[in-house]
């Protein structure tokens, strides 16, 4: 673990004070977060912040650097643990997609629009819904539905701009994270953009060609607003658009 994190064996580390392969900029303020959790160590497991090591080559090598308290029969002891930094973001970032069609899920749509609300920005909410999957995969095969979801989550995307995201809650459900409304025009805009893609998808297999069609619901979120209540909004505004015979969308001015 040690030669994959840092590139240095476990003999050439051994007895080795760890500033030495921390980048000398860092090694005062490194040494510092240590002293003062030495102070108190029993309280809480210390997770530092990516730092820059270096490898045997002088390679810089981006890692984290754990203290980590253990009671034993000798007292408490405080274990040094080493994790690669690039590794960890890569799977924190993998364990915040849809697997299916490599959108954000349910958690990272959430938190994204979490950090948008609580960043004083605002932002338009979009809650999209599969008219026709349960017809696709009856009718097809359930890897047509598969397609159809992969389809429309790409057809979405195509439509979003810059910062705009999107993500898929679960079954045919999708959420929209709408950055930088002005007003309602604005997020009319990128909502026809987004029926006008969605629309022209079809899902073949064999002979048969099937249309797939979305519901929209459609809020502005506050600053400040509760990002699951943003969501609820949006999603009883699509339940409008469903009712009223799906392929089009319903706007609430505002979510509270």
């Amino acid at each position: 673990h040690c030669l994959r994190v840092t590139g240095w064996s476990v003999s050439e580390l051994t007895g080795r004070n760890i500033e030495d392969l921390i980048h000398p900029n860092l090694r005062s303020q490194h040494r510092n977060l240590v002293e003062a959790y030495l102070l108190n160590p029993s309280r809480q497991l210390m997770g530092a912040r990516p730092i820059q090591m270096y490898g045997p080559d002088g390679s810089e090598r981006p890692a984290i650097i754990r203290l980590i308290p253990v009671v034993g029969p000798d007292g408490l002891v405080v274990h040094v643990a080493l994790s690669d930094a690039t590794r960890e973001s890569q799977l924190r970032q993998k364990a915040l997609r849809d697997p299916l069609t490599d959108v954000l899920n349910r958690d990272g749509i959430t938190r994204y629009l979490e950090a948008e609300l609580a960043g004083g920005r605002g932002a338009g909410v979009l809650f999209v819904d599969l008219d026709n999957l349960k017809s696709i995969n009856d009718d097809l095969s359930h890897a047509a539905g598969d397609e159809a979801l992969r389809a429309i989550s790409g057809a979405i995307g195509s439509r979003l701009r810059g910062r705009d995201r999107i993500g898929r809650l679960g079954g045919d459900e999708f959420a929209c994270v709408i950055t930088e409304v002005q007003d309602a025009a604005v997020l009319q805009q990128v909502i026809e953009r987004i029926l006008d893609a969605t629309r022209s998808v079809t899902v073949t297999e064999g002979t048969l060609d099937v249309s797939v069609s979305v519901s929209i619901g459609a809020a502005i979120a506050p600053a400040g607003t509760n990002a699951g209540s943003a969501l609820s909004c949006a999603d009883s505004a699509m339940y409008t658009a469903k009712r009223r015979g799906g392929n089009g969308s319903h706007f609430v001015d505002v979510a509270g």
